[in-house]
């Protein structure tokens, strides 16, 4: 419909592979057709204009190009139907359309068409670069007497049962779905990575290659393919090779990674490609490659206060595909344990990236074992670091089914840790958090968990419990099975472990609950020291997400447990100055380590624990 007394620019905007070509070229076909059969109707048609991989000159040339083979038709009478509401003109990757004036102006070529609508007519573009509407939104503002209403439409990834859907449509056989994992459908939530993956499944055999291929080889082998393509010059051919595009996106993924918030900028992104290419200078190199790796199908782009280009991946699951290439490359040269562990300690990475390295490379657990420990300090050990080497300890785990790579893991942060009854002896999971630990039957092997934190701990016998576990009396278990008993609280999970013998039994159970609870209490505190802890004056509640550890006992234990720091004149609670209800903060007069481990002969601490 027309829009009067202004045109309407409609924006469709949305990460690689989503489908917005697609559904461009779609609406084209199915208006075509419905007007062929409708002679009659008063319905615009639409007019798709592609201008992917073409380094054209202006908007007006594109059109031309489209309307060539009508020998009738024009850019100039386009714009006469489009006025009349005879004709939608629908250009998709607009962004790749840079025109004469590049990103500077991202108006640029829209601006005279616009102009020429004289506030009347449609035109929808689209457009996978965050930074390119960025840029026009900058763009449009700087503009003078521009009659346009713009609306933007952003497509999203399938959900898991459209992507189903769309597989079972391709003929994928519903059985292959079971072997897909968890973590493998985040990737086929992209329409062109399930398109890939159907391609690559409809293949023969003896194409296809062995059934081990990994998801993420199989789309990114695709999606480089269709990149290449895309990343040509007319006069000069490919700027890239599928091989040097893979390396350029791995480099590009590990200085992301060690960036820490995934971004970088264009003349990183540049530094990357002229590693690749092996030259100080692109631009004589490779000539128009500079300018084209700002529209590279694979990365977005967004402008920072300073007004820099940033770059980072236009979808999560291609940073996670290539800094695992990054890694096999890393780990195939002479491996520097400080590089790898500044890389682990930089953000979080994706325990996917540890599976696809795991099971790509095995031999990588043997590299990776050695070289790096697996111990992460204690002041340390929340945090970036502890979270990823845990991921990859877990993975190198599930790989060797469920046989330890290494023999310590301490201070790591592990999910689910089911050990295999042989293969190994000692087993060090001290001061690590766990979320789930299974002892298993008839194993000889020994495992310390003093003073990690245990979500779940399950063995079927106390006498295996008994023999396998050490330093039960130090650690934190929130909720145990041991045979047909299960329980969950401090309390529940105290009674099952005396009676299994693991803990001494003991005659003063309100006191000694009290003495749990503030050793639970310090042991938390010792770990955290950077976070405030800061209680509502009245209830001494916390509402900081990250004191919820203080919700694992009752209340009535914390509050004993403040007013006996305060007797004993080892803590105190300090008002502060907030909005709202009046709150205070817990400061300490002597060091929490010292009050912990009563190292401190001090007549505070000594008073501190006979109150317990």
């Amino acid at each position: 419909q027309m829009r009067e007394p202004s045109a309407s620019g409609f924006f469709r905007s949305g990460q690689a592979g989503l489908g917005k070509t697609e559904l461009m070229v779609s609406l084209s076909k199915e208006r075509a057709r419905f007007i062929e059969s409708e002679p009659s109707s008063v319905l615009p048609l639409y007019l798709f204009v592609s201008s992917t991989g073409r380094t054209l000159s202006s908007l007006k040339d594109a059109v031309d190009s489209a309307l060539n083979i009508t020998k009738i038709l024009s850019n100039h009478s386009a714009k006469a139907l489009c006025r009349n509401g005879l004709l939608v003109l629908l250009v998709d990757g607009f962004d790749e359309l840079l025109g004469s004036s590049g990103y500077e102006n991202a108006l640029g070529s829209l601006e005279p068409w616009f102009r020429e609508l004289g506030g009347r007519g449609l035109l929808v573009a689209s457009a996978r670069s965050s930074y390119y509407l960025t840029q026009y939104r900058r763009s449009l503002a700087q503009a003078v007497n521009l009659n346009v209403d713009h609306t933007l439409a952003e497509l999203q990834p399938w959900s898991r049962s459209a992507s189903e859907t769309y597989l079972l449509e391709m003929g994928v056989n519903p059985e292959i779905f079971r072997e897909i994992k968890d973590r493998d459908w985040r990737i086929l939530s992209v329409p062109f990575f399930a398109k890939a993956f159907s391609a690559w499944i409809a293949q023969p055999k003896e194409k296809s290659g062995q059934s081990s291929h990994l998801i993420y080889e199989i789309v990114v082998d695709q999606y480089l393919e269709r990149e290449a393509r895309k990343l040509t010059d007319p006069n000069a051919g490919p700027l890239l090779s599928v091989e040097e595009l893979r390396e350029l996106f791995s480099e590009t993924a590990e200085l992301m990674q060690q960036s820490r918030n995934r971004e970088i900028e264009q003349s990183d992104l540049i530094s990357c490609a002229e590693a690749v290419v092996g030259s100080s200078n692109l631009d004589a190199s490779r000539p128009g490659l500079t300018r084209r790796l700002s529209s590279l199908c694979g990365l977005g782009v967004s402008t920072d206060s300073s007004g820099q280009n940033q770059f980072s991946f236009s979808h999560e699951v291609l940073f996670d595909c290539f800094l695992c290439l990054a890694m096999q490359r890393k780990i195939s040269g002479v491996i520097n344990a400080e590089s790898f562990l500044r890389l682990f300690a930089s953000s979080a990475i994706d325990a996917s990236v540890f599976e696809w390295l795991i099971e790509k490379k095995p031999d990588a657990i043997k590299i990776l074992a050695q070289k790096i420990s697996f111990k992460v300090p204690e002041e340390g050990n929340i945090g970036v670091l502890s979270a990823n080497l845990g991921a990859l300890w877990g993975a190198m785990l599930i790989h060797r089914k469920g046989v330890p790579a290494t023999e310590v893991a301490s201070g790591l942060q592990l999910g689910l840790v089911e050990l295999a009854k042989t293969g190994w002896i000692n087993i060090d999971l001290s001061r690590s958090t766990v979320a789930h630990i299974i002892v298993p039957d008839a194993t000889q092997g020994r495992i310390d968990i003093s003073y990690a934190d245990i979500a779940f701990l399950e063995t079927n016998s106390s006498e295996q419990a008994r023999f396998s576990l050490k330093g039960v009396d130090l650690a934190n278990i929130q909720s145990i099975r041991i045979g047909n008993q299960y329980g969950e609280g401090r309390n529940e999970v105290r009674e099952i472990l005396e009676e299994a013998e693991l803990l001494a039994r003991s005659n003063r159970e309100g006191d000694q609950r009290q003495r749990d609870a503030a050793k639970y209490f310090l042991d938390r505190l010792k770990r955290r020291r950077d976070v405030p802890v800061i209680l509502d004056r009245d209830d001494l509640r916390a509402d900081d997400q990250r004191l919820s550890w203080i919700d694992h006992f009752d209340i009535e234990l914390w509050r004993g447990f403040i007013n006996a720091l305060e007797l004993s004149d080892v803590g105190e609670l300090v008002k502060i100055s907030t909005a709202g209800r009046p709150k205070v903060r817990l400061a300490f007069k002597k060091s929490v380590v010292s009050v912990f481990d009563q190292l401190d002969d001090s007549q505070e601490i000594i008073n501190f624990w006979k109150r317990f």
